[in-house]
């Protein structure tokens, strides 16, 4: 009897453990109606907050964003593009600056491109944090 009760036990928390959301889902609130998503480790998006619903639009910065800086009209986000190239698994780092003030997104930008435009939207003290970190810091 012991042994049947133990038996199902383990079966609950093994069922149990593979629902709901898992070590790789969070998000992120930007402020202004802005989201990082993520619902796996290889899934981490940037998404405007659909008001009407309390849910998610459609992603405006795509997947994989690593990295996100912050001032106070812009989010500024690092992202690697995986690259369609069947020999070889390459990837691309792609920045984009989105304004949450005016939602004008700027992206993908190469390193040049990012660092010009940022001068020219007189955007200053990037500092780009790892969006787990990030999620940690906004949620002690």
């Amino acid at each position: 009897m012991k042994d049947t009760i133990i038996y199902y036990l383990l079966i609950f928390i093994l069922l149990v453990g593979c629902v709901g959301p898992g070590t790789g889902d969070f998000d992120i609130d930007l402020g202004e109606n802005y989201s990082v998503i993520s619902t796996s480790p290889d899934s981490v998006v940037i998404t405007p907050r659909n008001s009407s619903t309390n849910g998610w639009e459609a992603p405006i910065i795509p997947s994989k964003v690593t990295e996100i800086s912050q001032s106070e009209n812009f989010v500024l986000a690092k992202q690697i593009q995986e690259l369609d190239d069947s020999d070889n698994h390459s990837t691309k780092i792609n920045y984009w600056i989105l304004n949450i003030v005016n939602d004008d997104v700027h992206g993908p930008l190469n390193e040049e491109e990012f660092e010009t435009l940022s001068i020219d939207l007189n955007i200053h003290d990037i500092d780009f944090k790892d969006v787990k970190e990030l999620y940690e810091i906004k949620n002690p």
